[in-house]
């Protein structure tokens, strides 16, 4: 559970936009999931090289 908890911390977007979707007892179609995945991981690289 830890390592959930430290995910949800991690990724806030994510975890907000998919309990966005499933709140409207949507599942999100997998291109969509893709989608968000790519834009988490070029946010993530854009706020580690700013470090």
């Amino acid at each position: 559970m830890a390592v959930w908890n430290e995910l949800e911390k991690e990724n806030k977007g994510f975890f907000e936009a998919y309990a966005e979707s499933k709140s409207k007892d949507e599942r999100m179609t997998e291109e969509e999931t893709s989608t968000m995945i790519k834009k988490m991981i070029t946010e993530s690289s854009k706020e580690d090289s700013k470090d």
